[in-house]
């Protein structure tokens, strides 16, 4: 079988191979067939320090990804533990369309051990999906996958996703979240004429984890053109997000996930939906109150009414 080929950016160049001389004895040819066995799979990646929280960046660093190369790919992957046995199950889709040869699914491992680029599994065009068997329990991982074009070289890649595997041989604790969608409005000056710019975005709150392993929360974020991504971590003090990265006429879901230091699920709310409508014609002081098919305005005070009810309702 050959070995994985390393990706070739049309952007940037990640770097050469240097030629290795086989020196003699059986012993040091020995060291050197082991290099060569390793090399497909870290990819002369960077190691990352044990327990170290990997922004994007330093992912793309680790895993060797240029930035310059455009995000045309949805990527999904979730952790699963059956019988003591773990798996990353991944799931991808292009955006638009290429001329994709093959693809390439990467992974880094962030917990327990500090982790280096691997390649999980070079793949047909007509390939949409891997399970990863070759993952530790508990462990966290990031993913991301390439699309190469015939000449091998990258044309397109996925945003880096989180994936975590560990039992759930414990007590999640339910989490209660709540998401608003709103709308403001401001001026702006266009050749002296004050124009109106009206503006919208996500609020969530959520309820503390009363766990005492809680060691912060991830914010999690579906919609309905993409996969999910990670859109804010949070110490214990932060119970509230913005979401300032919506569009009208897309829904979006958002869940919230309590864990604790080595990454694992200690709670977890259910699914809370926005959706924005294609053109709002809310008036200024009005908010919307979002359900998962549209936005139902609602005066300021029935909102906060409805809050109050649902805080009572589920103490």
């Amino acid at each position: 079988m050959p070995s994985p080929r390393i990706p070739r950016y049309r952007t940037r160049s990640i770097g050469r191979t240097s030629r290795i001389h086989r020196p003699h004895g059986r012993i040091i040819l020995a060291m050197v067939l082991a290099v060569l066995v390793a090399i497909p799979a870290t990819a002369a990646g960077a190691a990352v320090r044990q327990g170290e929280k990997v922004s994007s960046d330093q992912a793309f660093n680790v895993l060797q990804i240029d930035a310059n190369v455009p995000v045309s790919v949805k990527l999904g992957c979730r952790g699963n533990v059956d019988e003591g046995i773990g798996t990353v199950g991944c799931r991808w889709r292009a955006i638009d369309d290429q001329a994709i040869a093959s693809w390439q699914l990467l992974n880094l491992q962030l917990r327990p051990e500090a982790g280096v680029r691997n390649l999980v599994a070079e793949l047909g065009a007509h390939t949409r999906s891997f399970r990863d068997t070759n993952v530790e329990v508990p462990a966290a991982y990031v993913y991301a996958v390439l699309a190469l074009d015939a000449e091998g070289e990258v044309i397109g890649r996925s945003r880096v996703v989180d994936a975590a595997v560990h039992n759930q041989d414990r007590e999640i604790e339910p989490l209660y979240l709540r998401c608003d969608g709103h709308r403001g409005e401001a001026e702006t000056v266009e050749r002296g004429e004050a124009i109106p710019d009206i503006s919208i975005w996500t609020m969530c709150e959520w309820r503390p984890s009363t766990s005492d392993s809680t060691a912060g929360y991830v914010v999690w974020r579906t919609t309905d053109v993409g996969g999910r991504i990670a859109i804010a971590r949070t110490g214990l003090d932060q119970t509230t997000i913005r979401d300032n990265d919506v569009s009208r006429g897309h829904r979006y879901r958002y869940v919230v996930q309590a864990v604790d230091a080595d990454g694992n699920t200690v709670g977890l709310s259910r699914p809370a939906n926005v959706a924005f409508r294609p053109h709002d014609r809310t008036p200024d002081r009005e908010i919307g109150h979002v359900t998962d098919r549209e936005i139902e305005v609602q005066p300021e005070r029935r909102v906060e009414a409805r809050l109050e009810r649902d805080l009572v309702r589920d103490r």
